[in-house]
């Protein structure tokens, strides 16, 4: 059929027919509705532009193009949203031993991950449970890692924590008190309390955690699930 062309917009005057040619079967199409800027001079309206598709019959079908003011999408819809970082999807450390196994508890007061940690402003967010416990998550290298909230060394608030790479360069954090380094996969101690030159503070600590072994951070499987929600394995 031949393809037909209109623009409405009766608020405009230049909202006139530039082109309409009648189908050859005699009967009406489907439309398809795409937005189009007014070329009148001074005019801002957005006008709406039919274009004919030349498939389906019956009584044509004009969808209007979203309005400003229209109300945002709810909520529940926002959420159904895979977290994302950067151009990949987060994900959790949880192997699937893990899955199958321990108290797996869903994190409501997260909801979408990647949101989460974007409009926290920081990828280190302190997280409060419903029964009442904190936990430290992280977000770094595509991947979400949860904690305990202190250091095991001088019990320093590990939302304050700093990233940095292992030897291997798995993601670590760093205690900025004491200097302490744990991997964030496992918690393991990396660097136990090290002195630095010239910082007699961290000399101070370090002194007296000399002859402590180190104690390593207690991490938590995490998991994220297809619509961006969280879950941790307690």
């Amino acid at each position: 059929s031949s393809a037909a062309t209109m623009i409405l917009g009766a608020q405009c005057q230049s909202a006139v027919a530039i082109a309409r040619q009648p189908c050859i079967c005699g009967r009406p199409h489907i439309l398809q509705v795409q937005p189009v800027a007014c070329r009148q001079p001074g005019v801002s309206q957005r006008l709406v532009a039919a274009q004919a598709t030349g498939s389906g019959f019956g009584k044509p079908v004009i969808k209007s193009a979203k309005k400003p003011d229209q109300k945002p999408e709810p909520a529940a819809a926002k959420a159904n949203v895979v977290a994302k970082a950067g151009n990949g999807p987060l994900v959790g450390t949880a192997t699937p031993t893990d899955m199958g196994s321990g108290n797996w508890i869903d994190v409501q007061q997260v909801g979408n991950v990647a949101r989460f940690f974007e409009e926290a402003g920081k990828d280190v967010k302190a997280v409060e449970l419903a029964a009442g416990r904190t936990l430290v998550l992280y977000k770094t290298k595509g991947t979400v890692f949860c904690s305990e909230v202190y250091s095991t060394a001088y019990s320093f608030p590990m939302i304050d924590a700093t990233f940095t790479d292992g030897p291997d360069g798995s993601p670590c954090v760093e205690v900025p008190l004491d200097g302490t380094v744990y991997e964030l996969k496992s918690g393991k101690v990396i660097k136990w309390v090290p002195s630095a030159e010239g910082d007699l503070v961290r000399g101070l600590l370090a002194s007296l955690k000399k002859n402590s072994a180190p104690v390593p951070l207690p991490m938590f499987p995490t998991h994220v699930q297809a619509d961006g929600s969280l879950r941790i394995r307690l």
